[in-house]
């Protein structure tokens, strides 16, 4: 709900999958890999494939 009502809004959105890519480009996360491990033990619900492109965006 929160999401739909940013977009009328026409606020800009990061997700968490942004936030860690941002926080690694930004030299404050050393490595993404092992917090999507973490997310993924707190049922983080996130596909392999974006796994995958998430860390190759990450150069993991």
């Amino acid at each position: 709900m929160a999401r739909s009502y940013a977009q009328q809004l026409n606020i800009s959105m990061t997700g968490t999958l942004g936030v860690l890519l941002r926080g690694k480009q930004s030299g404050y996360v050393d490595a993404i890999a092992p917090l999507l491990d973490k997310l993924n033990a707190l049922n983080f619900r996130l596909a392999s494939a974006t796994r995958a492109a998430v860390l190759k965006c990450a150069t993991e």
